[in-house]
């Protein structure tokens, strides 16, 4: 994905973002940070082809996008299975039971409790649902909106590596939107910070190192230095 230029403004108002050039690389993820109402959401809207740039130029190749959000948006009438298969149906693609029960252990949930219904799951159990239905579309672009930031520290720090796991093995992309050092610290390859009015965002630091194999040694030193950067 490569954008160039671009800015955005919603109808009656002010120049949101401007002069955004940003491109992505299969592999990696890209964490865009800033605080609330810095235009984070609007930005991943734009890369993810919800909105469209009033400025500039945007590409993207790929062929499977798919977003995974703070709230779960699992259907309660549906079953967890169905669930799982929803986002894959609307793409067209059709899963047997064995891709389904893959998906489901894939975010370490068991497969028995596909028959069930959302209603049974705790937060952290329907929030790996969503992972398992954006993994199920086989996706080669994963958009992130804050989805590990309603999770305690043991579902966020295992979802983390499950999503890191498949970006970097399948050679996906994946896009994080997120006010929260720890998880940059923890997913990031590259790291850019979203401020100003309109926003700018700007490449605040590149880390090399493979996001699963960070220590959480690394992961504080890395905090450090956002902190430090971003001053």
């Amino acid at each position: 994905m490569a954008c160039e230029n671009i800015g955005f403004f919603y109808e009656d108002q002010n120049l949101v973002l401007s002069d955004i050039s940003f491109r992505t690389h299969p592999g990696e993820i890209v964490t865009i940070m800033g605080p609330s109402g810095s235009g984070k959401t609007t930005l991943l809207h734009i890369f993810n082809g919800i909105l469209e740039p009033t400025q500039g130029k945007m590409t993207c190749h790929a062929k499977r996008r798919v977003t995974i959000f703070q709230d779960k948006r699992l259907i309660p009438w549906q079953t967890i299975g169905d669930n799982v298969q929803f986002g894959a149906k609307i793409m067209g693609i059709h899963l047997d039971d064995e891709q389904v029960d893959e998906a489901l252990l894939n975010v370490g949930l068991s497969p028995h409790i596909k028959k069930a219904y959302p209603k049974i799951l705790s937060g952290g159990m329907a929030q790996r649902v969503s992972v398992a239905r954006a993994f199920a579309c086989n996706p080669d672009m994963i958009f992130m909106d804050e989805p590990f930031s309603a999770l305690d520290m043991d579902n966020k720090q295992d979802l983390m590596y499950r999503v890191a796991d498949y970006i970097e093995t399948k050679l996906a992309t994946g896009i994080l939107v997120t006010h929260d050092t720890y998880e940059a610290a923890s997913l990031s390859h590259r790291v850019h910070d979203i401020t100003g009015h309109p926003a700018h965002c700007h490449p605040v630091m590149t880390i090399n190192s493979s996001s699963k194999d960070r220590s959480e040694t690394t992961k504080m030193e890395i905090m450090e230095t956002l902190h430090t950067k971003k001053e």
